[in-house]
C-alpha cells in the first residue's frame, strides 16, 4: 500500500481499554442490578468476554450501547424466568422477590447470533429479544433506564474528578478512582512519532472529544495528532460501520493536505464494523488484534476481520512498519 494517511481508531488500537471500558460495563451492569434493582448476587452477570460478543455482533460501536444492551438481555432474562412460573412482575421492587437466583439467564449467544442476522445493533437487539422472548422483553423494558445506565457508566469510567470536569456536577452514585486510568497502550511513542514524519495522521472515533483528548495526553500521544483532524462520537453521533467519521476526517485533511485518492488512505481499527466503515468510505482497512490476549480469541479476530475485507491485519503495531 502506498499511503499518504492513516486515520486511527483509540479503543483496541492504540489503547488496550480491556480494564477501562470493557470492565465499566461489566461493572456498571453488575451495580444496575445490585444497586438499582436490589439483587442479591453471588457471581458477576456479566464477563468481559461477553462484551465482546456484542462487539463481534455488529453495530456495537459505542460502550454505552452494548451497556444498555446488556442491561436489557439481562432484564429480559430475569422476568422470562418470573414469567414462566406465571408470577407478574408489577414493579422493580417485585424482582428481588420473585427471581430465582439459581436461574442463570438468557441463552445471550443465542441472543446475539439472531442480532447479528438482523443487522446488529440495539435496535435490532430490542427485536432480537423481543421475537425470542416476546412478553418479557416488553415488561423488561419498563425497568430499563438507559440515561440512569450511561450515568452510571460515566460516573465508573471517569472517576470523580473527570465526570465533575465534564459534565459540571459530580457524581452521584460512584465516587471512586475512575477505569480510564487503567488504559495502557498499545503503540509506542517512538512508533507514532516514526509514522507521523511520514503519514498525515488522523482519527476517527467512537469516543467524544473530551475522553480523546484525555487518552492521548495520557498516553504522550497528542504530539502525533492534528487537532483538525480529529472525529468524535459528538462529531457524528451515528457510530461505524457508518463512514461519516472517516468521510469528514477526510475532507479536514484534504483542505490542509490537498485531495487524496482512494489509495492513499487507510483506516486502522480492531472490529469488522470498522472494516466495513472503511470499505464505505473508500479507504483500505488494517486491522489490529493487539488487544485480544489469547490466541484463539485472536485468530476467531483475524479471520473475521479477513472475511470482511481487510487489507492487512496485525497483531502488533510494531508490524506496521514493515508491511507499509
Amino acid at each position: 500500500m502506498d499511503l499518504r494517511a492513516l486515520i486511527w481508531d483509540i479503543d483496541g488500537v492504540l489503547v488496550y481499554v480491556g480494564d477501562s471500558y470493557r470492565k465499566a460495563i461489566v461493572e456498571t451492569t453488575q451495580y444496575y442490578f445490585t444497586e438499582i434493582v436490589g439483587l442479591k448476587l453471588s457471581d458477576y452477570l456479566l464477563s468481559v468476554e461477553d462484551t465482546q460478543k456484542f462487539k463481534m455482533a455488529g453495530g456495537f460501536n459505542n460502550d454505552w450501547e452494548i451497556t444498555y444492551g446488556s442491561v436489557l438481555c439481562l432484564l429480559t432474562g430475569i422476568i422470562s424466568e418470573i414469567d414462566s412460573r406465571n408470577k407478574e412482575v408489577n414493579s422493580l421492587r417485585d424482582l428481588p422477590m420473585l427471581w430465582n437466583e439459581s436461574h442463570t439467564g438468557l441463552d445471550l449467544d443465542h441472543v446475539l447470533r439472531r442480532t447479528a442476522a438482523m443487522g446488529g445493533g440495539l435496535a435490532n437487539l430490542r427485536s432480537a429479544l423481543a421475537e425470542l422472548y416476546g412478553r418479557s422483553e416488553e415488561t423488561a423494558e419498563k425497568f430499563w433506564h438507559t440515561g440512569l445506565i450511561k450515568q452510571l457508566f460515566q460516573e465508573i469510567y471517569l472517576g470523580q474528578d473527570l465526570f465533575r470536569e465534564k459534565y459540571g456536577f459530580n457524581p452521584e452514585h460512584i465516587k471512586k478512582k475512575g477505569f480510564i486510568r487503567n488504559e495502557k497502550p498499545l503503540a509506542g511513542q517512538k512508533l507514532l512519532n516514526r509514522l507521523s514524519e511520514k503519514y498525515i495522521m488522523g482519527i476517527a472515533s467512537g469516543r467524544e472529544h473530551f475522553e480523546i483528548d484525555v487518552v492521548l495526553k495520557m498516553h504522550g500521544f497528542r504530539e502525533f495528532f492534528n487537532e483538525g483532524f480529529i472525529v468524535g462520537s459528538d462529531d457524528f453521533p451515528s457510530g461505524k460501520p457508518d463512514p461519516s467519521q472517516l468521510i469528514e476526517c477526510r475532507k479536514r485533511i484534504e483542505i490542509v493536505e490537498g485531495l487524496l485518492g482512494g489509495d492513499d488512505i487507510a483506516y486502522i481499527g480492531d472490529v469488522p464494523d470498522d472494516v466495513i466503515a472503511a470499505r464505505r468510505a473508500g479507504f483500505h482497512f488494517i486491522g489490529v488484534t493487539a488487544s485480544i490476549r489469547d490466541d484463539s480469541g485472536k485468530k476467531r479476530l483475524r479471520e473475521r476481520l479477513i472475511a470482511s475485507g481487510a487489507d492487512l491485519v496485525v497483531d502488533r503495531l510494531a508490524e506496521l512498519e514493515e508491511f507499509i
